[in-house]
């Protein structure tokens, strides 16, 4: 589902004909040159922060979509749309942290190879947990280990 699809699914076309239609109140249809444009400023927004404005990921639509609005409302003069588009661009910022910069990809340079997970018929064991090491027990120390004296004299 596109992004103007989603805009239009969660807030109506009739809240949309007065956002896309800001300064002709006879429209009775959403004016969706306006709407696709809002959806291209938001997906450029992505893009100017490093991330492609994927529509089939959740976390990327629930942001798109508030920020289509506030652009919208932005672009209709609302007062309203100036602090929904804060609110959308440190959303943004925050979704970047976490799907694109500042982020913190595993890695290493050692020279083991791990070990399959999954060996059919078997337990796969890391070389430390032989079953060699089974006879192995731990025990208390020894009544003559626990308490020594020492003649200092």
């Amino acid at each position: 589902m596109a992004i103007a699809d989603d805009v239009i699914a969660r807030y109506g076309s009739q809240y949309l004909v007065n956002l896309t239609n800001p300064y002709d109140p006879t429209q009775t249809t959403v004016d969706t040159t306006r709407l696709g444009l809002a959806v291209t400023d938001v997906g450029a927004d992505f893009a100017n922060r490093g991330l492609a404005l994927d529509d089939a990921e959740a976390q990327h639509v629930n942001v798109a979509v508030a920020g289509v609005i506030a652009k919208l409302k932005q672009r209709a003069g609302m007062k309203a749309g100036t602090d929904d588009h804060k609110a959308y661009m440190k959303e943004l910022d925050q979704l970047i942290l976490v799907t694109a910069r500042d982020r913190m990809l595993p890695r290493t340079d050692s020279v083991l190879e791990p070990s399959e997970e999954m060996v059919p018929g078997e337990t796969v064991r890391p070389y430390f947990d032989k079953e060699n090491l089974e006879i192995i027990t731990p025990s208390q120390p020894g009544p003559s280990e626990r308490k020594r004296s020492f003649d200092l004299s």
